[in-house]
């Protein structure tokens, strides 16, 4: 019925159609343009049926008849104005008193109106009108603010009588609202138009007989109508803001408490409260200010020179200065708190890596050359250079970069190494090659591997070929050490970076490893980088959940706040569940590689971290990218839009799941690490997720999750007893599940060893459910349907490439 009203009314502007009971209607031609109607704004139903007012009262000047039912329309009118109030929206208008208007001797708009009672109308000390019960007009110089109490009449469940006097107030004040809006509206959109059919202005209403004169910069202001200037309206949502990331974190807090001895824990929590407020005020804005600022590669100089200079933004060069000074890789090497600083290290790192603008990537390989160095017991050649990667001072600090690949082979660094290296007299090598990817080129230094060349021009070929080679890309004089810059890398994501195709053409090297084990010193390098890579995975994803939920509390759709939406919140505390797995196992790995680093590691430990090493890079950074995007869309629309600064979150997630090794190469290298130790590395990982589990058992909250973990590494157990029979292809099919299945489970144990700590928080608890919900053992799970067999093998091959011209007739 209501709806019938607004129609009715908007009809009535073009045609006199209308019956004289306004609920009757049956045209098409009416139920066209309500549909129309129906599809307005209310801001724009409440202007058109302002205008449609004006020219239903112009009717009788013009023609001396009335075509619309005057009290029809004022009805409708009411009806959109009861929309506004029902949804609880604001509007602002003008309304001015009775008082004011006899004071000045003005006629009032409203002055048809006579208040019935004083329950419909009175004026307090206040300023203050009533009209009607639910009705609140209150003063504010010449504004009063409009707002339908939420207990709005219930006309429906009134007498007959009730109804026709709620009907008659009804009228009387839409009138009276009509004559305060449709005077300024008539100022505003209706003045410059053509008034063929709206007739005099004074003929309308008296109190607009000077509207021309009144000044449209007050009118503005008095209105405070949406879209009034710029057209754009009042309403801007409020983006989400970065807060003290280390006090938002409840599960890093309660990991540090667990910890941390106590003296130590509260140094360290200053210095992270500290470290977390500079994220905020100072280093998140370099970052943005790297992403909107890619680097730039200048070859030529003004006058012909070949200068290969690699431009970067100041922020840049500001986040080396911002690094040396928190001593991002200083803290690691320094030992203050023994075992605990690399954890500590990794955790600062942690909280940097979304606001870095990715300078965590030669960060990673500063700590990874630095880790290297100290490994070959520091020689002295190389010690001068140690002291530079790990300095505290800006002035002093150096970055390293890490040139592995090549056009011929990515991650087959034995069999697609061509790069030689040259002896020279003075015992150093010079180095001749093109290195296809090269990270962080505008770094000080560098570690890449080439193979040597002896006299009559051979090399040996394969891994034992490879040696470990230290350079410096500039000489004393700041000009390129025998390297052509061709041209830099065009990424999805990490634009921040300068990556960079070189040739290397009589570079200047020290070969630092013994010759041809180029490969095994730097596998400590690809311990570090791969940690990082770790850190950049469960530093996103408490990133842009921490925003998500901060939006979730702001923005408001479908009646209410999206944190009050309880699909939403289920949907952002699964993206909680998986953050916390992740920063549990880089803790777990961060924790256990300190233990190496001060001689405290036990053998059980020494064969975690080689396990745990691949297995957290490859299914941390597959867990990045599933919760960044997934992140991503809880913003809705502005997720999508790049000035907003978040599809740079999903973008350099990306490269998480490739940087390091594929999530295929590194599930090889966990099968390497089980062949290699015979098995010793799987038996610490079964003891270890044993023992995490045993207090999770006492406790009647976890028994039941605890006992479900304990059923997964059963399976696990199994699975690897029957395929070490089955012969290396079937377990190199399975590498990939496999390497799932071992993560899951021991982020499980994490997670319940955390949550039967007497520290813990129901959350906790709750978080490590919630975990145990999921298929903990998914390689079980396909060996028992036959994923890994010969003929699924044949079957898979031919499902990929069915109807492919590629394999006409070989399949």
């Amino acid at each position: 019925m209501q709806t019938n009203l607004m129609q009715c009314a908007v009809y009535g502007l073009s045609t006199d159609r209308l019956t004289p009971h306004p609920f009757n209607l049956c045209s098409n031609a009416v139920s066209t343009h309500t549909s129309i109607f129906q599809r307005q704004p209310l801001d724009m139903r409440l202007t058109m049926c302002t205008q449609l007012l004006w020219s239903t009262m112009a009717g009788p000047v013009l023609s001396g008849t009335c075509p619309v039912n005057l009290a029809h329309l004022a009805a409708a009118q009411f009806q959109i104005l009861r929309e506004f109030f029902a949804m609880r929206c604001h509007v602002e208008l003008p309304v001015t008193s009775m008082r004011e208007c006899e004071s000045n001797n003005t006629p009032a708009p409203h002055s048809h109106l006579t208040p019935c009672n004083t329950n419909e109308s009175c004026d307090t000390e206040e300023g203050k009108w009533l009209i009607g019960p639910n009705l609140d007009f209150s003063s504010c110089s010449a504004f009063r603010r409009f707002r339908l109490a939420s207990s709005i009449n219930n006309f429906s469940h009134s007498s007959k009588e009730d109804r026709g006097f709620q009907m008659s107030r009804r009228m009387q004040m839409s009138k009276f609202l009509l004559g305060q809006i449709s005077a300024k509206l008539w100022c505003r959109n209706l003045l410059h138009q053509p008034v063929r059919s709206m007739g005099s202005k004074s003929a309308l209403f008296p109190a607009i007989a000077n509207a021309a004169d009144y000044p449209q910069q007050a009118v503005l202001e008095e209105l405070k109508m949406p879209f009034s200037r710029a057209m754009i309206g009042n309403f801007f949502q409020e983006r989400p803001k970065l807060g003290n990331q280390f006090l938002e974190d409840a599960m890093l807090q309660s990991y540090l408490k667990r910890h941390l001895p106590p003296v130590v824990l509260e140094e360290v929590s200053q210095d992270l409260d500290r470290f977390s407020q500079r994220l905020v005020e100072e280093i998140d804005a370099l970052g943005r200010e790297c992403e909107l600022n890619p680097p730039k590669l200048q070859q030529y100089d003004a006058w012909g020179r070949r200068v290969d200079d690699i431009v970067t933004c100041s922020a840049w060069k500001r986040m080396k200065n911002i690094s040396a000074e928190e001593g991002l890789i200083a803290e690691a090497y320094e030992r203050k708190y023994s075992s605990w600083s690399r954890l500590i290290q990794v955790v600062k790192l942690y909280l940097y890596f979304p606001s870095s603008g990715f300078f965590n990537c030669p960060l990673a390989m500063t700590d990874g050359a630095a880790k290297v160095i100290e490994s070959l017991g520091t020689p002295t050649p190389l010690q001068n250079a140690f002291r530079h990667l790990t300095s505290r001072n800006p002035n002093h600090f150096w970055t390293s970069g890490q040139w592995m690949t090549e056009r011929r082979g990515g991650s087959d660094v034995a069999e697609g190494t061509e790069t030689v290296a040259r002896l020279q007299e003075d015992g150093t090598h010079t180095l001749h090659g093109y290195k296809w990817f090269t990270s962080a080129t505008d770094s000080d230094m560098t570690l890449t591997l080439g193979r040597t060349i002896d006299e009559h021009g051979n090399t040996v070929q394969g891994t034992r070929g490879l040696s470990l080679f230290y350079l410096e890309l500039r000489d004393a004089e700041g000009k390129l050490n025998g390297i052509e810059v061709q041209r830099l890398k065009d990424k999805l994501g990490t634009r921040q970076v300068p990556t960079a195709e070189l040739l290397l053409d009589g570079a200047k090297s020290l070969m630092i490893s013994p010759e041809g084990r180029g490969v095994a010193s730097i596998s400590n390098m690809l311990t570090i980088t791969r940690i990082h890579n770790t850190i950049g995975a469960a530093g996103s994803m408490r990133r842009v959940i921490n925003l998500g939920r901060e939006y979730a509390a702001k923005r408001f759709a479908f009646g209410k706040l999206l944190q009050d939406h309880p699909l939403h919140i289920q949907t952002i505390a699964r993206m909680e569940v998986e953050a916390r797995g992740a920063f549990l196992l880089l803790m777990e790995t961060a924790r256990l590689l300190g233990l190496e680093e001060t001689n405290l590691a036990t053998e059980q430990d020494q064969h975690l971290l080689r396990l745990l090493t691949p297995v957290a890079k490859l299914y941390t950074g597959k867990q990045a990218l599933a919760v960044v995007s997934e992140g991503l869309e809880s913003f809705g629309g502005q997720g999508y839009m790049e000035d907003t600064g978040l599809p740079a979150l999903l973008r350099d997630a990306q490269v998480l799941t490739i940087w390091e090794g594929t999530t295929n190469i590194l599930s090889l290298d966990v099968l390497r690490s089980v062949i290699k130790s015979q098995g010793q590395v799987l038996t610490a990982f079964f003891s270890a997720t044993e023992d995490k589990l045993q207090a999770a058992l006492e406790v009647p909250d976890l028994s039941k999750s605890a006992n479900i973990t304990l059923q997964a590494l059963q399976q696990l157990k199994e699975f690897t007893k029957n395929a070490g029979l089955k012969g290396g292809s079937y377990m190199e099919l399975s590498a990939r599940d496999f390497s799932y299945s071992l993560a899951k489970i021991y982020i499980g144990s994490l997670l319940l060893e955390h949550a039967a700590w007497p520290g813990a928080s129901d959350t906790d608890k709750y978080c490590a459910q919630r975990w145990s919900q999921q298929e903990l053992c998914p390689v079980y799970k396909a060996e028992a349907s036959g994923s890994y067999n010969s003929e699924a093998q044949v079957l898979d091959k031919q499902l990929v490439y069915e109807r492919s011209p590629l394999t006409k007739g070989k399949l």
